[in-house]
């Protein structure tokens, strides 16, 4: 699924470009060029996103600057579904290599900041080829993926040799898994 086929709405997509940057406010205008959407469209947008308080405007000059409220429980849930959308081809290509994929940390939680990368534990035996995978994914898409790459031993083992980061990885987002056959693997 193209993020483009969720994500139809000018608000929608208006929510996409704040949600995957949430530390940068923007002016309608430089909102209506990087989503190539008419400015009126964008401002009859804003406002109602305004109004909502879902963003929250600055008046400088004759313009206003637009940034979103922090914290704001539908723009965080918002953040997560967008994450999702957009590591979905990632985790498409991943699958055929992959036992499992888990999201977790600020991304998981919608809570992230420009500046926070993408945590995700992958259980794979195929560690190079996951690499390579991610490391495309990187170049097309700019977020800063910060995999960890466990083969099913180490997966089975993580519980007991380092409980507090299984637990965070509990409160995570299984992306993908791989379902158990008759023999149990």
């Amino acid at each position: 699924m193209q993020i483009d086929v969720f994500i139809k709405s000018t608000e929608q997509k208006i929510l996409s470009l704040f949600a995957m940057n949430p530390d940068r406010p923007f002016y309608g205008r430089e909102i209506s060029k990087k989503l190539g959407i008419s400015l009126g469209a964008v401002h009859a947008a804003l406002t109602s996103l305004e109004k909502h308080g879902i963003l929250g405007s600055q008046n400088i000059g004759k313009t206003k600057l637009y940034r979103s409220e922090t914290p704001n429980p539908i723009l965080q849930s918002f953040r997560v579904l967008n994450t999702l959308l957009v590591l979905e081809p990632l985790i498409e290509a991943m699958k055929d290599i992959s036992r499992r994929v888990i999201l977790f940390g600020s991304y998981a939680t919608g809570s992230f900041a420009s500046s926070s990368d993408l945590d995700l534990l992958i259980v794979s035996g195929e560690r190079e080829k996951i690499s390579k995978k991610i490391d495309s994914f990187k170049r097309k898409s700019g977020l800063d993926i910060r995999p960890i790459i466990k083969d099913q031993v180490e997966w089975v083992k993580l519980g007991s040799e380092s409980p507090e980061f299984f637990d965070e990885l509990g409160r995570g987002i299984t992306l993908w898994e791989k379902p158990v056959d008759e023999s149990g693997f």
